[in-house]
Formats: C-alpha cells, structure tokens, sequence
C-alpha cells in the first residue's frame, strides 16, 4: 500500500502554473482550500512565500489569508517537493489544519517579513479569474492552530 500524504499549496504548484504538470502530475487535486487566521503571503517576484505569524501581526499587515489547492501525494512527490522548495534551508514543511484534514505546506521564517516585501492582502497569488470568483462565491475558511509552524 502506497503511503499518501495531504499537501496545501498556494504558488507554482497550483493548477495552470508551472510546477504543477511537472511534480503534481501523478497526484490527486482534492480541492481549492482557504487558510485564514495566523498567515500571511508574501509576494518574492517569480513565486510566493507562506508566513505562519500571530493574529495580531497579520491583522497589522493586512493579511491572515492564503488561498490555494489541497492535493493528496505519495512519499515519492512529498520528497520531490522538499527538494524544490528547498527545505530545510529555504523553505520549511509544516502541517496545517485544512478543509481536507491536516495537510503540509512550506513556509518560510517570519523573519522575512522584515524586508518589507508586498503582502498579497487577498491571499491569492497571481490569482486567476476562475479562482477569484470562486474563492469569492465559496467561502470556506480553517483557521491555523496555535503552535504551528516556527
């Protein structure tokens, strides 16, 4: 039996960008996902950077929500995903809680935040016109857990 795991992501590996036919090809989409409350994305150019902060901070930022896509993968994909996301030295994984179940993700250290970088405040980035009206028609929301990430 294959070993499955629940990944969120939120950049290049969503549906429709370039990371994704590549190192999701063999994976299943569960669904778009909306995480709200402790986060913010931040905007590095050519990709995006989850931060797992406190509600105050993001509240500060404008930011606490990140939107994107749930995909279920085996050991193989995960792996592959470390080494693009470049964990542990750029990146970190970490497990959210999800519409889905808990799922992995990558972020980065809020240290970053300290280079003052644009904040993506509705959470989508490089969103796409299908994804924005559907993040808009369909609400759903989980909030981050307290103690989750770095």
């Amino acid at each position: 039996m294959v070993e499955k795991s629940k990944v969120f992501v939120y950049g290049t590996l969503r549906t429709g960008f370039g990371n994704n036919g590549y190192f999701l090809k063999n994976s299943t989409l569960l669904g778009r996902c909306t995480i709200k409350g402790g986060v913010a994305l931040v905007d590095l150019g050519a990709f995006p950077a989850l931060v797992l902060i406190d509600a105050a901070k993001a509240a500060e930022l404008r930011a606490g929500v990140v939107r994107g896509e749930v995909w279920e993968v085996d050991a193989a994909t995960l792996s592959e995903l470390d080494r693009l996301e470049g964990v542990p030295t750029f990146y970190y994984r970490t497990h959210i809680q999800t519409q889905y179940g808990q799922a992995a993700t990558y972020a980065m250290n809020s240290d970053i935040l300290a280079n003052e970088l644009p904040i993506v405040d509705n959470g989508l980035w490089h969103g796409q016109p299908d994804e924005e009206a559907f993040f808009r028609s369909n609400l759903v929301y989980t909030r981050v857990g307290k103690g989750v990430g770095k």
